[in-house]
């Protein structure tokens, strides 16, 4: 499976994800994307924990490259797939 493929899949929502397995997918799309990290992966006084923590997904994938990240998310989507439909 291709990144724009597992992207597809993604949004038709043709699988369950736990909020840990969401929050790794949209650091890896990010990723991908070649999106700028945010500049803090601390929330700011009054900043919402989601936002926290989606920084600091993205921060764990930080040291991969746009096509690295696209490939693991194509990677994971496809695993979750498999274990959708088995």
């Amino acid at each position: 499976m291709d990144f724009a493929t597992a992207c597809d899949v993604v949004r038709a929502e043709m699988f369950s994800a736990t909020d840990a397995e969401k929050l790794r997918l949209y650091a890896l799309y990010k990723r991908a994307q070649g999106e700028a990290l945010p500049a803090s992966n601390t929330p700011r006084h009054g900043g919402s924990l989601v936002e926290a923590a989606k920084a600091q997904a993205r921060s764990a994938v930080a040291h991969m490259s746009t096509g690295e990240a696209a490939d693991e998310y194509a990677r994971v989507v496809e695993e979750k797939l498999r274990a959708t439909t088995l």
